[in-house]
């Protein structure tokens, strides 16, 4: 089944066991982001975890892009949400030695 992350999903909240976000919210603008952490983050059961995959950057001065990194202030949204940051990793790649990465993983506790 497909969905439409900018419509309601009422049938998939609290639904996913796991949920896996890979460079897909830093390929949105800015405007749309607060939205879609949102909805994702709605998709998270209860004990549920969410896996974010997504480069940083270091300020809240809105980046040049696409791909538009994330900042800290967007990803604390998802604890806004209801979700609890479990682990933090910050990495850089051979191949992209100046772009910061990160995976997070968030839990949703009933």
């Amino acid at each position: 089944e497909v969905g439409d992350l900018f419509a309601e999903n009422e049938p998939w909240r609290k639904e996913f066991d796991f949920v896996f976000e890979c460079h897909t919210i830093q390929a949105l603008p800015l405007k749309v982001r607060s939205e879609i952490i949102e909805k994702t983050s709605q998709f998270v059961a209860n004990n549920g975890q969410l896996l974010i995959i997504t480069r940083i950057r270091d300020s809240e001065t809105p980046p040049q892009g696409p791909p538009w990194a994330l900042s800290m202030n967007e990803l604390n949204e998802f604890e806004k949400q209801g979700l609890i940051l479990i682990e933090k990793q910050q990495f850089k790649t051979k191949e992209m030695p100046e772009i910061t990465t990160l995976r997070l993983e968030y839990q949703r506790k009933d």
